[in-house]
């Protein structure tokens, strides 16, 4: 199996002046795909995934779950090891104000709770900034999903939905369990 280097935690994700990803992280998440993409083959496949969701209002109104990634089977469990938030997009229109919660579908491992303010406004942010912080509960960073539930995104604060707009997540995790 190939190794790669550890992310480049000391370097900022993003650059101040230009808004850019700096190098470092292209060329680590240049590394972490290709590791990824090794075979097509579910179970020759290093047991790493990313996902890229773009969640739209629509799919949250109502406290509704959006799916980010579907577990494989009814024994896979995942550990999350990034999230990054993209600055495109944001939600908007009337007076919404919900938080989303980034958790397994029971909600017994919560991996983060992005406010209202990122939501609205994203900023490019990796997980542990503000607009993406760590979870509440310190040991959930390094827990499971529960045995084959989804890892979803929900509106789990405020009171009002938003009425247009989308923000987009890149999610690394690790297949902990055998499919």
């Amino acid at each position: 199996m190939a190794k790669f280097s550890p992310p480049p935690i000391r370097n900022k994700l993003v650059e101040k002046d230009t808004d850019l990803v700096t190098f470092s992280w292209i060329r680590w998440f240049n590394e972490l795909f290709e590791k990824i993409k090794v075979s097509e083959d579910v179970e020759a496949r290093p047991h790493m995934l990313y996902t890229e969701k773009v969640l739209s209002f629509s799919e949250l109104s109502g406290m509704s779950k959006a799916v980010i990634e579907t577990a494989a089977t009814p024994t896979a469990k995942y550990k999350v090891r990034e999230i990054l938030l993209s600055a495109d997009g944001g939600f908007g229109g009337g007076q919404g104000d919900r938080t989303i919660s980034i958790k397994d579908s029971s909600g017994t491992v919560v991996y983060s709770i992005l406010p209202s303010a990122a939501v609205r406004a994203p900023t490019s942010a990796r997980w542990g900034d503000t607009d993406i912080p760590f979870p509440t509960v310190a040991n959930h960073i390094f827990k499971e999903t529960t045995a084959g539930e989804n890892l979803i995104a929900q509106y789990i604060g405020g009171s009002t939905d938003y009425i247009s707009g989308s923000i987009t997540l890149l999610v690394v995790m690790d297949r902990t369990a055998r499919l």
